[in-house]
């Protein structure tokens, strides 16, 4: 097995300060990681079953060979269905007008959903510029009743898109509950509810798709963002559980985990600082990945019924080498976090 290097450079961010982890290196030179590499890949590869990028390809999961041609032939069904009906979250602004959007172009009647009524209509009414037949419905996705009201008008969709989602930055000390139980009944539960509302009826008609949107901070955790990374995981957590329980009834399920890319992030900041809004803003405008590139993987995503959406090239490297050598991975981290104290004492 040949070595396998990682030398490009990741960001990781604490209370807005980027975090770059240099020189990964010869990463698997050592004959003790050499001698395990090999079944710990093979771990990732069938614990995960998809992994993308924008510039990369799919990997077919190995489990289930039977179930998973029943779901690639219900997934090109759905595709070349006339009238699919897509449901996003968050859909006002961002990312979920972008998908809105993408999947608008497919051919799907699209169901704007926002918390703020007048962001869902101004969409709806873009999306009908441009021939698309579309709808926009007030949600708050805190809400279990708003959702079952949803539901009880819409009927059955077969694209499921939650993607509202709110971002918080802080340490486990400089957070508190309010902050906490917004990450977790927003980001987590907001995706739970959606699911629970819709996937009964993919289930009963044997095809959909679910597109749940988390972060790359959900994969490669770092210091300073305690609250979102833990509702982010969650939500990989829940979505991976969700693939298993469905991929029998012919339902597929897609976590997307993208980096900064532009987008009106800052907006949710609840406990963010000016100094860390403006850095925010900074990152989000030197990605290099916008709204609409990130929508495009979603929508290959439902197309190539892939799991996990890794949106920026490279990342897929900082996620295999926790998974592979979390030590090292601990220890860089660890590293820059010292860097970041000691410089942090001298201003001091």
């Amino acid at each position: 097995m040949s070595p396998i290097v990682a030398t490009s450079s990741f960001r990781f961010h604490e209370n807005g300060v980027a975090q770059e982890i240099h020189k990964f290196g010869s990463l698997v030179k050592s004959p003790r990681f050499l001698r395990g590499a090999r079944w710990r890949i093979f771990l990732i590869r069938t614990s995960i079953g998809h992994h993308q990028t924008t510039t990369g390809h799919g990997t077919p999961h190995p489990r289930h060979p039977h179930a998973l041609r029943r779901l690639r032939a219900n997934t090109e069904a759905l595709l070349t269905r006339s009238s699919r009906t897509a449901l996003i979250t968050g859909a006002g602004s961002g990312l979920g007008r972008a998908v809105a959007l993408r999947l608008a172009q497919d051919g799907c009647t699209v169901l704007v959903t926002d918390v703020k009524s007048e962001r869902a209509e101004s969409v709806a009414r873009e999306l009908q510029a441009m021939g698309a037949t579309a709808q926009a419905h007030a949600l708050d996705v805190r809400d279990w009743e708003a959702w079952r009201s949803l539901h009880a008008t819409v009927g059955h969709v077969d694209i499921l898109v939650n993607n509202a989602g709110v971002a918080d930055v802080g340490r486990l000390v400089d957070t508190d509950p309010d902050q906490w139980a917004r990450q977790i009944n927003i980001n987590l539960m907001g995706v739970i509810r959606g699911c629970r509302t819709f996937v009964p009826g993919m289930v009963q008609s044997g095809s959909g798709h679910v597109i749940n949107i988390a972060s790359l901070a959900g994969l490669a955790l770092a210091p300073g963002m305690i609250s979102y990374n833990t509702a982010k995981a969650a939500v990989v957590a829940f979505s991976e559980s969700l693939r298993l329980e469905v991929a029998l009834d012919g339902v597929g399920v897609s976590v997307c985990c993208p980096a900064f890319f532009r987008t009106n992030l800052t907006d949710s900041m609840h406990s963010a600082s000016p100094a860390v809004v403006e850095r925010v803003h900074k990152w989000m405008d030197t990605s290099g990945i916008t709204a609409d590139d990130v929508a495009q993987a979603c929508a290959d995503a439902i197309a190539q019924d892939r799991f996990l959406v890794l949106t920026h090239p490279g990342t897929w490297k900082y996620w295999l080498l926790k998974r592979i050598w979390p030590e090292r991975y601990r220890s860089q981290l660890l590293a820059r976090e010292r860097q970041r104290r000691a410089r942090r004492a001298i201003r001091d």
